[in-house]
């Protein structure tokens, strides 16, 4: 029992620090994104030429917003999984937000396979798919761990 405690304590560890280190690469992808496709970013924002006198400030806070929310929230997911993992974690309000987060995810890519709405050059999606991948592989590895800790933890309390 205690090679499968630790064994899915270091999964929840690693898998903790690993949505950190997609939350960094999600924010740099939104970055890169927001500043080689400014006129495609301020369209699907609904400026149009002449609307307002500066749409660039607009667009860089709607994105330093969306960039800061995103880097918080894998924080929260990241941080809550090492705390669970080292024994800490009393609520597991990150468990739902996982699952929601990782079926999010998949969705929006059989989304855009469906539509075959792709503005982007097919390498870098293509890029882009296998990072987002990995990460739904690291949340669903949260997922999983974290269940088969809550087990072993409940049968050690009982005995």
């Amino acid at each position: 029992m205690d090679a499968a405690y630790r064994k899915n304590q270091t999964n929840l560890l690693y898998s903790g620090i690993a949505i950190i280190a997609f939350g960094v690469w999600s924010a740099l992808k939104l970055f890169f994104y927001m500043g080689t496709n400014r006129a495609a970013v301020l369209m699907n924002l609904g400026f149009m030429a002449g609307d307002i006198e500066s749409p660039e400030i607009v667009m860089n806070i709607a994105a330093g917003i969306i960039i800061g929310f995103s880097v918080l929230f894998h924080l929260f997911l990241g941080w809550s999984a090492i705390r669970d993992a080292i024994g800490k974690m009393r609520f597991r309000l990150y468990i739902p937000i996982t699952a929601i987060y990782a079926l999010g995810i998949i969705s929006s890519y059989v989304n855009e396979l469906i539509t075959h709405r792709v503005d982007v050059a097919y390498g870098t999606l293509f890029i882009s798919f296998i990072i987002d991948m990995t990460s739904v592989a690291a949340l669903v590895l949260i997922l999983v761990s974290s269940k088969k800790l809550k087990k072993i933890r409940w049968e050690k309390a009982e005995a």
